[in-house]
């Protein structure tokens, strides 16, 4: 079977990417004609700005707010550490006002020393604990928004370790990013559908409804585009004209639903002979075309014969006063040369010297 007859128009499309960069949500670019003045930076991709340039999700841990908590707590500690060395002071001139002994004195030292050493460790160390822990869930908010930009809409957030107002945000941004995924998904399934539906209707604008072979607009441009690849590579190409014996006078006697089934039947019949690199299409009334690229002129004849012969043994399913009706096609052949224009010419002028010469064969155009 040749490319006569369109082939399903359903096939199933290929994985659309869903489209990215709208003009309208970049800041400083023109739409429609107007340009888009820079918004503000939100405070969430501030956060993310932040926590990238901190080193993505580890790096916040040296270089991020916790630190900085933990060196306010360091400046505490070292205030209350101040406090009591000052204490401690008082209590060794109290010691050395009163003849103390020299044990007694480096015993409160030693004491002053440790409890300043203990109280900046413990305060440290509890404050950093407590941001690292306080900090984490928002950390982890920012990384899934910064994802979630990016495209990523299947991304979740923990909310197991967030507690509070964090823990209400974190559910938030779930169920936003659960909602933005389906209608990514549902987005992607309509996308499909109208894919779908508008290959279904190129398919039904290029074809003939009755016979279901290629029409009249698509034949012409099939037949630039290959005489155009004829030119350019110098190959043979063939135009074979079709024209069904007498057609008008079956439709005048039979009528035009008897005349439709002839043309089906001459149509099946014909995409039944030609090879998968042919095309076939109805060209108008009861006329067809065939294209037979990369064949010479015997080709094309050996071809029409075939095509001929076929139809004049076709047992049409139509009955007339006289019995079943005899069905007969005169053809004209012509080799492509001096462009689309003059071939059709040539061809048509050698269809008509079919007809003439008593209908029912083919003939060449010289």
């Amino acid at each position: 079977m040749g490319v006569g007859r369109p082939t399903g128009p359903l096939a199933a499309p290929g994985n659309h990417s869903r489209p990215r960069g709208d003009p309208a949500d970049r800041p400083g670019l023109l739409t429609y004609g107007y340009p888009c003045p820079a918004e503000p930076r939100p405070p969430v991709k501030t956060l993310v700005r932040k926590v990238r340039s901190n080193g993505g999700s580890a790096g916040w841990l040296l270089r991020g707010l916790a630190p900085r908590l933990g060196l306010c707590a360091l400046g505490a500690s070292f205030t209350v550490s101040v406090a009591l060395t000052l204490v401690a002071l008082n209590d060794l001139g109290t010691l050395a006002a009163g003849g103390a002994c020299a044990a007694g004195t480096a015993a409160l030292a030693r004491w002053a020393w440790t409890t300043d050493l203990v109280v900046v460790l413990a305060t440290t160390g509890v404050t950093y604990a407590l941001a690292v822990w306080r900090l984490k869930p928002l950390l982890d908010l920012a990384e899934g928004a910064r994802r979630l930009a990016a495209g990523e809409a299947s991304v979740r957030v923990p909310e197991t370790h967030a507690v509070g107002e964090v823990r209400a945000l974190a559910q938030s941004f779930n169920h936003m990013a659960q909602r933005l995924d389906e209608s990514y998904h549902e987005l992607e399934r309509r996308h499909r559908e109208l894919t779908r539906a508008n290959e279904v209707l190129e398919q039904l604008s290029a074809t003939d409804g009755l016979t279901q072979l290629y029409n009249h607009r698509h034949f012409q441009s099939q037949f630039s585009r290959e005489a155009k690849r004829a030119e350019r590579t110098g190959g043979p190409l063939c135009l074979v004209l079709v024209d069904v014996d007498d057609f008008k006078l079956l439709n005048d006697r039979l009528g035009h639903s008897a005349g439709d089934r002839v043309l089906q039947e001459i149509a099946k019949a014909m995409a039944g002979q030609i090879r998968q690199t042919d095309y076939l299409a109805r060209y108008g009334g009861e006329e067809f075309v065939l294209l037979l690229p990369q064949t010479g002129i015997a080709g094309g004849i050996a071809l029409a014969e075939k095509v001929r012969g076929a139809i004049e043994a076709l047992e049409v399913p139509v009955i007339g006063p006289e019995g079943r009706v005899q069905i007969t096609v005169s053809i004209g052949v012509a080799l492509y040369a001096r462009g689309p224009e003059a071939t059709f010419d040539c061809a048509d002028r050698a269809l008509y010297e079919a007809k003439a010469a008593g209908k029912n064969r083919v003939a060449v155009a010289q």
